[in-house]
């Protein structure tokens, strides 16, 4: 193959060798596959983001070979897609990195799915190779699935996959994922959560830039040290959210201070560098100051350097889904620190969000792109419900309600929940994450909303993940494990007692508690007869309560007793 290919570069070479050429980029819309089946052409999609180093270094490297020009010209239809502007496609490729190097037909269907930089001389591989052998790739898969129980196979796997001693994945990329961190909290009892939790939280602090705040997107090299400097708002946001619950649990005072000054360090650099005059939240910040060049130097330097230097570029694009995780983590953010500022911030960002809907109550993706994506839409159903359950106003509970009716008779079609907007990009596989985020998300706003066929709904995501044959795809899949044992829980109250103060706390604490779909309410609002003079809350569900918590044993930021 390599000899063969060997011929067919030294032809190129001589046929395109100095060419002024460049690529014939198209913007990706189902135009491009209507125009592909008309040609007859594969389509190629570099699937990149704005703060990618590794995309900076392939656009001017790899895009910029008169070989690499000539042949995508002649042979391709060429699609430069940024994966947040194009959210269809950066969730149906997210799996790959960026950049993400996809061939496609003329069906949606991918033909090769190619995980970052190659240089022209590889890539031209890889297309031509796609030019010979036209036929989707199938999905990797392991080989040998255990007999026994579906949840418990999970749940072995999501453990094998963690370091319990440096924290993180145990893999040479550093990070605390959302989603392994939400599961390990819910099973903080295990002694191995509970390690990898704290180990896990203490040393991804030092990702956080000392100078500007903000905190890098992972590290490499198998340690925590060695980060990639891109800031992107929605690992800002997850940050923000993992260390207000963290803290909250943490029963060694350091952990409580070092979370605190975690969560005011990434805040200090997105009020600073992340806000829109408005309020709203940009995208990401770069990682290079000279794109396609390494910034370590730069990182190293103090204020007065960097600024001398210039400011890597913003993406100043904004989003809702990013924009309503922000404005979730602000509402952690108060919960665990008391402090009323972010909570004013939070209220002030969602309520400029709803000037922002269409005709028909949905938030779009961006000005000028006309699909619709459902994490959208649910991301500001969550930053309501936190809304609401920090305040208890009805204005938001409201929202929910009416806001779901809308997202359902736009997104829930032949009985199937989609993803997005339009049909002309599908999904050529099971995403198994998303469906069980999907289910996550249904159950969370059970106590809110009173669909009919609600639990119909749930049922058939739980149907279509939980399954045997599942367990062949070759990841941890932490989102299963939880939507299983939320599933387990029927939605219920959680009821708050005591003054005005210590429900103030109280609420704070429920919030931040996670562990099942529970309603907020005071205990005035409750059917539930309650000890008037006991400060506690209690989690209740079909008219039975668990063991109260009291007021006299949490200790906040605010207020610790």
């Amino acid at each position: 193959m390599r000899r063969a290919w060997g011929v067919v570069v030294g032809c190129l070479a001589l046929s395109f060798s100095g060419s002024s050429q460049t690529i014939d980029w198209r913007h990706w819309d189902e135009s491009v596959l209507e125009e592909a089946a008309q040609t007859d052409k594969l389509i190629f999609i570099h699937v990149g983001a704005n703060w990618c180093h590794w995309c900076h270094v392939m656009e001017q490297e790899t895009y910029t070979d008169g070989d690499v020009i000539a042949y995508l010209n002649e042979n391709f239809l060429s699609v430069d897609a940024d994966q947040d502007q194009n959210a269809d496609l950066g969730m149906r490729f997210r799996a790959y990195g960026w950049p993400a190097l996809i061939v496609m037909n003329s069906e949606g269907e991918a033909i090769r799915k190619v995980a970052g930089y190659r240089n022209a001389e590889r890539f031209l591989e890889i297309i031509s190779d796609a030019i010979s052998n036209p036929v989707p790739e199938e999905s990797f898969r392991r080989a040998q699935v255990r007999d026994g129980d579906v949840i418990e196979q999970w749940t072995d796997r999501f453990y094998g996959i963690l370091d319990t001693t440096l924290g993180g994945y145990d893999g040479a990329k550093k990070f605390v994922d959302e989603s392994t961190f939400n599961l390990a909290m819910l099973s903080r009892e295990d002694e191995r959560s509970a390690a990898w939790i704290d180990h896990s939280m203490r040393n991804a602090a030092l990702l956080i830039d000392t100078v500007w705040g903000g905190i890098y997107q992972y590290s490499t090299h198998y340690n925590w040290n060695s980060p990639h400097y891109e800031k992107l708002l929605h690992k800002q946001a997850r940050y923000i959210e993992m260390y207000a619950r963290w803290g909250a649990m943490a029963t060694d005072p350091s952990d409580k201070i070092l979370a605190e000054n975690a969560i005011q360090d990434i805040l200090r650099y997105v009020n600073h560098f992340l806000t829109n005059e408005d309020g709203r939240y940009y995208t990401a910040q770069d990682a290079d100051i000279v794109q396609g060049e390494k910034a370590h130097d730069y990182f190293q330097l103090d204020n007065a350097g960097r600024l001398y230097r210039g400011i890597p570029r913003i993406d100043s694009n904004i989003y809702p889904d990013e924009n309503g995780h922000m404005i979730s983590s602000l509402v952690y953010a108060w919960a665990f620190t008391g402090n009323e500022a972010l909570l004013s911030q939070a209220k002030s960002t969602f309520h400029k969000w709803l000037m922002m809907r269409d005709s028909d109550g949905l938030f779009p993706h961006s000005p000028d792109n006309e699909q619709l994506f459902l994490n959208d839409q649910w991301s500001m159903l969550h930053a309501a419900k936190l809304l609401y359950d920090a305040t208890g106003n009805p204005v938001y509970s409201d929202f929910i309600t009416e806001q779901f009716e809308v997202v359902k008779s736009t997104f829930y079609v032949d009985g199937q929940w989609r993803r997005w907007t339009g049909s002309w990009l599908g999904n050529d596989e099971l995403d198994l994450e998303w469906q069980s985020q999907l289910l996550l998300e249904l159950q969370t706003f059970s106590p809110y909303i009173e669909a009919a066929d609600l639990e119909d709904m749930k049922s058939e995501v739980w149907n279509s993940i939980y399954r045997a044959e599942n367990l062949s795809i070759p990841f941890s899949m932490p989102e299963l494990v939880t939507a299983s044992m939320f599933r387990e829980k029927s939605a219920g109250k959680a009821v708050i007692t005591g003054s005005a103060e210590e429900r103030w706390e109280l609420r704070r604490w429920a919030i931040l508690n996670v562990q099942y779909p529970y309603e907020i309410i005071p205990a005035e609002e409750s059917e539930i007869e309650l000890a008037a003079s006991a400060s506690a809350l209690y989690y209740c569900t079909d008219g039975r309560c668990e063991f109260p918590v009291f007021v006299e044993d949490i200790e906040l930021r605010t207020g610790n007793r």
